[in-house]
């Protein structure tokens, strides 16, 4: 993981640089990686930055910007590399795909950082095209070791100071907030609950609890000896996921999770064996509901039982159906739950 994206204090006083846009990728816009920062436009022509106008075969595209056919690029050639047909569009959006120069250090080696301006599919799709692992993601950018600089500029990311790439993030809403060795894993949109209200959740991991004064909730999943994990599912939600549930006046979180698991599972497990993986941060699109002012995280823990499936016998009826689960039968209960991709990231055989 690189370092976190910084505005050095040293830029504030200086404008943004010019950012040349690239066509969106999309239904009949996709990047093509390796062709001098080629995208495909309408009818699959291949289209890249112009030098300005008044380049050889260059006229201006959207926005008065000049753009100029690829050389040797036909749509037939174009569909044969992406294994795909192209189709066309009637417009052509607007996104650039920004990487700042490879500066901060990390595990011996120096990265640069990639992101859109625009949204998040844009830069998963151009990632993609260019053969960066989904590894690199960090919830708002990827990280690109500086071997891999030259190629991501021909596969038609603009090269941009680290600052002006950092007030086009920020500019944007895309920016993900967190404390440095924290992992930003993705942010999920109009995730929608029973009471009517709804949010949008930045899901992150960390080893770190997070700030207490502002968790108002905590889940935790709970391992037996063998890896297998606890399940219950909730009838106010309707719903299989990982013990949890709302903090109650006076507790710690940490008293929070346990209380959570023995109600709804029976069992009672060691406050101090509780392990931080990660946290969910929303923002709440609406008011009303039990959201509480200044209290907007949701503290994600692991904790292992001893001994193999031991008995479920839970306290209240909030509950209906309680059980053990391989990680491969978790996967097919609750990986279309918006908090799934921060299970996935910490707890699947992968990540360990």
């Amino acid at each position: 993981m690189a370092g976190p994206l910084r505005e050095p204090r040293s830029s504030r006083r200086r404008g943004p640089s010019v950012v040349h846009r690239l066509p969106a990728a999309g239904p009949g816009r996709r990047f093509l990686p390796g062709a001098g920062g080629s995208c495909l436009g309408p009818e699959g022509r291949a289209w890249r930055r112009s030098a300005g106008p008044g380049a050889g075969g260059s006229g201006l595209g959207p926005e008065g910007r000049a753009w100029r056919r690829s050389a040797g690029l036909d749509a037939a050639a174009v569909e044969a590399a992406l294994g795909h047909p192209t189709v066309a569009a009637p417009t052509i959006g607007l996104v650039a795909i920004l990487i700042d120069p490879p500066r901060p250090e990390a595990h011996g080696r120096r990265w640069s950082h990639l992101v859109s301006d625009t949204s998040l599919d844009e830069l998963h799709a151009f990632a993609r095209s260019a053969g960066i692992p989904e590894r690199g993601f960090e919830g708002d950018h990827y990280d690109v070791p500086e071997d891999w600089y030259a190629a991501v500029v021909a596969a038609g990311a603009v090269p941009t100071p680290a600052r002006d790439l950092l007030r086009a993030l920020q500019a944007s809403g895309l920016r993900m907030q967190k404390r440095r060795g924290d992992t930003g894993v993705a942010r999920v949109r109009g995730v929608r609950f029973v009471d009517g209200t709804s949010a949008d959740v930045d899901l992150i991991c960390s080893d770190r609890e997070a700030d207490a004064a502002r968790v108002f909730a905590a889940m935790a999943f709970v391992r037996d000896a063998a890896g297998d994990l606890a399940v219950v599912h909730s009838v106010r939600r309707g719903e299989w996921g990982a013990p949890g549930g709302w903090r109650e006046p006076g507790e710690s979180v940490r008293e929070n999770a346990v209380r959570e698991v023995r109600e709804e599972t029976g069992l009672v497990v060691d406050p101090t064996r509780l392990v931080p993986r990660g946290y969910e941060r929303f923002h709440s699109r609406t008011t009303g509901g039990l959201w509480r002012e200044g209290m907007d995280l949701l503290q994600v823990y692991e904790v292992r039982v001893p001994g193999r499936r031991p008995g479920l016998r839970p306290e209240l009826d909030d509950t209906s159906h309680h059980r053990w689960v391989t990680w491969d039968e978790l996967v097919d209960l609750c990986s279309a739950q918006f908090w799934w991709p921060l299970a996935e990231a910490a707890l699947s055989p992968r990540a360990g």
